[in-house]
C-alpha cells in the first residue's frame, strides 16, 4: 500500500515526478505497472490486449464511453463506433 505524503492528490503525483520515479518508488511490486514499464510501446503485449479485434458479429447494444480530451486518444472509441 502506498502511504500518502498529502491529502492533496495532484500534489502528491507532481512531487512523485516522472513515471519511473514513481515505479520505483511507489509502485516496484505492482504487476500491471511492472507490465506497463515492460512494455512501453504498442507492442505484441499490447497488440493481444486490444479490444477492436474481439468486437465482431456483435448484434446487441453496446455502450461505448470517450471524451475529446480524454489522456488517451480518442481514435479507439470512434473505431468501435464503426464495428
Amino acid at each position: 500500500m502506498i502511504k500518502a505524503t498529502s491529502e492533496d492528490g495532484l500534489k502528491f503525483y507532481r512531487d512523485m515526478g516522472t513515471l519511473k520515479d514513481g515505479y520505483e518508488k511507489y509502485y516496484k511490486n505492482n504487476f500491471f505497472m511492472t507490465e506497463i514499464m515492460n512494455h512501453p510501446n504498442y507492442d505484441e503485449f499490447w497488440q493481444k490486449r486490444g479490444l477492436l479485434q474481439h468486437l465482431k458479429n456483435i448484434n446487441h447494444a453496446v455502450m461505448t464511453v470517450g471524451g475529446w480530451f480524454d489522456a488517451e486518444d480518442f481514435s479507439g472509441p470512434l473505431k468501435m463506433a464503426q464495428n
